[in-house]
């Protein structure tokens, strides 16, 4: 019986899967399928992606192409990979893969081994997803050690970084998380920025305990941009224990 082509709807879920995985691992690819069966996703071989395989950035690019076939069979991923020789100090690595089931095998093994901070804003960006708000840019960044400065309330080394978020949004959240806090405040008014910017940082921690430095940038009319908070950066445990809250808050508003 010749083999069954994956129909188109196995074939979107599967790219999507995997292209999620590698955004979470800092690693955003170009995902595509070549034919009726066959995936291609190209991205950069952060480390995140692959922590499980060995230090990659020590081998030559046929060896390090070698490696991951190897490590990845040991996961029952049969794929096939290129790494490009001229960038192994940022190297662009090109994924070969023959089945849906194989890209959403990968994606989770990526997944399964996500290392901090990787994982903790993971998880953060899939509770704020389920809150209805996944237009919170969640990421990772690295705090650089500077011995002339103090290092606040981030450790030099990576974290959580939140982003930027329209002012009705950040209230929407506030109100996901303590609906005691009353009605929605008039967020249009650049003069009450301030205001709402101690307001908002003072109840999310008091709510969540989770301390954030939110500044607030007022709106662009040249643009058409809102009123935003730029809501700053948390250590893995902080970005853990608010997504913690966040997620508690959806299942108790859906019970």
């Amino acid at each position: 019986m010749p083999h069954a082509h994956p129909a188109p709807d196995d074939i979107a879920p599967a790219l999507t899967a995997l292209r999620q995985a590698l955004q979470a691992a800092g690693a955003p690819p170009r995902c595509r399928h070549t034919g009726p069966t066959a995936f291609r996703a190209t991205f950069l071989l952060h480390d995140a992606a692959f922590g499980f395989a060995p230090d990659l950035r020590s081998l030559s690019a046929d060896e390090a192409g070698a490696a991951l076939v190897q490590t990845l069979a040991q996961q029952r991923i049969p794929v096939e990979v290129t790494v490009d020789a001229d960038q192994m100090t940022d190297p662009l690595a090109t994924f070969w893969l023959r089945r849906p089931a194989d890209a959403h095998h990968l994606a989770a093994v990526i997944l399964g081994h996500l290392p901090e901070p990787y994982a903790a804003a993971h998880h953060l960006r899939c509770a704020l997803s389920a809150a209805g708000l996944p237009q919170l840019p969640v990421s990772v960044c690295k705090v650089p050690a500077c011995p002339t400065v103090p290092a606040g309330p981030y450790p030099a080394g990576p974290c959580v970084e939140l982003g930027d978020i329209e002012a009705t949004l950040a209230f929407d959240l506030l109100d996901l998380l303590d609906p005691s806090e009353g009605a929605m405040p008039d967020c249009d008014d650049w003069e009450q920025l301030p205001r709402l910017t101690k307001f908002l940082t003072v109840a999310l921690q008091e709510t969540t305990g989770v301390s954030l430095d939110i500044t607030a940038e007022p709106s662009c009319c040249a643009c058409d941009r809102p009123n935003r908070f730029r809501l700053g950066r948390l250590t893995p445990g902080s970005a853990r224990t608010l997504a913690h809250d966040v997620q508690t808050a959806v299942d108790r508003r859906q019970a």
